[in-house]
């Protein structure tokens, strides 16, 4: 299967998720490296974090979002 390549990927999760689905996170691992903006609304920030990609990064996020990371989810 030819896979193209992405510029951007948006995640987008609710408010009562904040684990990415296995599939989810294995994609996210194999195309982050080519991928020039991702953007995560919601709880999408936590999920994206749970991968380890964003470890070392310098990244924003939402105060209340911080707080959620810092207690471990």
């Amino acid at each position: 299967m030819h896979l193209c390549r992405l510029p951007i990927i948006v995640l987008s999760m609710g408010p009562d998720t904040t684990s990415p689905s296995a599939g989810c996170a294995d994609f996210l691992k194999h195309r982050f490296e080519e991928v020039k903006l991702l953007l995560c609304v919601c709880t999408g920030s936590i999920a994206i974090a749970q991968t380890g990609i964003l470890d070392g990064l310098q990244v924003c996020s939402k105060t209340l979002q911080k707080m959620d990371f810092r207690g471990g989810g």
